[in-house]
């Protein structure tokens, strides 16, 4: 019984992790992708001017 209580307070602690980890991955990846697309809005018009 321990046993199994163990386990699962061990899947719920790595899940718990892993789904905090994702979340600061995801955050990174949307920032990222804010960051070009701002960048490639602000580059264009200088372009497309030239």
């Amino acid at each position: 019984m321990i046993k199994r209580v163990g386990w699962w307070t061990l899947f719920i602690v790595s899940l718990f992790i892993a789904w905090r980890l994702a979340g600061v991955l995801m955050d990174f990846a949307l920032l990222g992708i804010s960051i070009v697309m701002l960048v490639v809005c602000w580059y264009r018009p200088y372009k497309a001017k030239k």
